[in-house]
């Protein structure tokens, strides 16, 4: 009788579930549902009530829930749930992955490069970056949680002090943890290439913000301090880095092509190889994988940047975005000085909290954020390819005023898609920086480019051509998918193209 009572609003509540099935159908990827069809079981019961007339009766909140499939079928409250309604209460997990037309191209370009660091492993340093998510700061005695979610519980007194922190995540201040994971290569690509030592800079993500020039800067001083046998020059005659193409990482733009070159000139490589993943696979990046170590020192933990003087704090309290900060700094250096000392703190405490990690018993390394003057140091070997380069212009249509900068990449670059590479001429056709900076390789005419991906139509249907097959061959980037499917521009659209721009247009009545 108890069921019979019921039995509209079990009905509707059927329906209820047929119609959201149907709604969220165009969201759903195979198996995986993004909303949720109801708040709460209340909400629920809510929704399944107005949807009916005011006479009918209606079910507690409690036996509502026991109309959905158990969690755990296998323990004794399971036996309490009766299965009418093949739902279950779930938490989101975060792990999908995102799909990319040149998925399966960008990973075996990342299989050849790992295979171009085997074959000259006596001669390669390879180095993996990245940025990990914004640490947020709290203003003075207002500290707020890094947002990590704890997986475990931390050490406190058992009495006395609580662990807290702001329960909302409105922030000013930031920062940026940049990791450099240096690879120990392996000898063979069946073997792990997760193993060698981690570098993290923190740094301010409003006046040390992330660019090309300034990680390549902390870059170089690394490998100086760390890496370097002679005259600041890298042990190894080449370098080979891969990270995830965010902005200042993306290898095909300008400004990053000029940071590498400097990189290039600076430590007087033979060879320079920058590699980036494809959209969407960020997770390919190896430093990626270190960002999880990092979470381990932030749980648990609540941050805020010191407090300034009354007159500095004062300033800053009706600044609510990074650009007036920016300004501020800029127009009174007593404030950015001020504003910088309140934030040494917190930096120097997440240094040594991940100090205290360890990768493979090898222990992280935290490093100084570059300075102004370090990376003016840094641009400054770009004069020696060209004098004329202007830091402020480095867009691709500034290209054609730098024409010293123009030919030495047309001669010693090869630009693709997902790999930037620079280097040396060949013992047989020097130019003039290469005579003045010999190759330091002493089999350097056997050192080649990094192929492309060559797809071939095997047994099983199409594959990539393995390095050895390719290694040492003339390839294009041909067979990358996303370029297949770029639509072209043909001589009457670039004289048309005005016709396809949306504007407003006066009418004359």
């Amino acid at each position: 009788m108890l069921f019979g009572i019921f039995q509209a609003f079990w009905d509707e509540t059927e329906k209820y579930f047929q119609e959201f099935e149907a709604a969220v159908q165009e969201r759903r990827h195979g198996d995986t549902l993004y909303l949720p069809a109801a708040i709460s079981v209340e909400d629920l019961r809510r929704t399944i009530n107005s949807r009916l007339p005011e006479d009918t009766p209606i079910p507690s909140n409690e036996w509502l829930r026991l109309q959905f499939s158990p969690k755990d079928p296998y323990t004794v409250t399971a036996l309490r749930y009766t299965g009418r309604f093949n739902m279950k209460f779930k938490v989101q997990r975060r792990q999908l992955r995102g799909s990319h037309v040149d998925s399966k191209f960008a990973c075996f370009q990342y299989r050849l490069l790992k295979s171009f660091a085997i074959h000259n492993k006596e001669h390669v340093h390879m180095v993996c970056m990245d940025d990990k998510a914004i640490v947020p700061i709290g203003e003075p005695g207002l500290e707020i949680s890094t947002g990590v979610r704890p997986h475990n519980r931390s050490l406190a007194p058992a009495c006395g002090a609580i662990l807290g922190a702001l329960d909302h995540d409105f922030h000013l201040c930031g920062i940026v943890p940049s990791v450099a994971f240096h690879i120990s290569i392996p000898e063979s690509i069946t073997c792990s290439f997760f193993n060698g030592t981690v570098e993290v800079t923190n740094k301010d993500k409003i006046l040390q913000p992330s660019n090309p020039f300034r990680h390549a800067a902390e870059l170089l001083h690394s490998l100086r301090t760390n890496y370097s046998n002679d005259a600041g020059r890298l042990g190894q005659e080449i370098l080979l880095m891969y990270t995830d193409g965010g902005p200042d990482h993306r290898i095909t733009y300008t400004s990053v092509q000029v940071s590498l070159l400097c990189l290039f000139v600076a430590l007087d490589l033979d060879m320079l190889v920058a590699g980036r993943t494809a959209p969407t696979l960020s997770w390919v990046n190896l430093a990626e994988r270190v960002m999880s170590q990092l979470n381990l020192a932030l749980q648990n933990v609540a941050l805020a940047r010191e407090r300034m003087t009354d007159e500095m704090e004062g300033k800053v309290k009706g600044m609510s975005n990074i650009d007036t900060v920016r300004k501020a700094c800029e127009a009174r250096p007593a404030f950015k000085d001020a504003f910088t000392e309140s934030m040494v703190p917190v930096i120097t405490l997440l240094n040594e909290r991940f100090a205290h990690l360890h990768m493979k018993e090898k222990p992280f390394t935290a490093n100084k954020a570059a300075t102004d003057d370090q990376m003016d140091a840094l641009f400054g070997y770009i004069f020696t390819i060209d004098p004329n380069v202007d830091r402020e212009k480095l867009q691709k249509k500034d290209l054609t005023a730098y024409k010293a900068l123009t030919d030495f990449m047309q001669k010693h670059c090869k630009v693709s898609h997902y790999v930037f590479q620079v280097m040396k001429c060949k013992p047989e056709m020097p130019c003039n920086y290469c005579n003045n900076h010999p190759p330091r390789m002493q089999n350097f005419d056997q050192l080649h480019w990094v192929p492309d991906p060559v797809c071939i139509q095997g047994a099983d249907g199409e594959r990539y051509r393995e390095f050895s097959e390719v290694y040492g061959n003339t390839t294009t980037e041909q067979d990358r998918p996303s370029l297949k499917s770029s639509v072209t521009t043909s001589p009457a659209d670039v004289v048309h193209k005005d016709l396809l721009v949306t504007r407003k247009v006066l009418i004359k009545s």
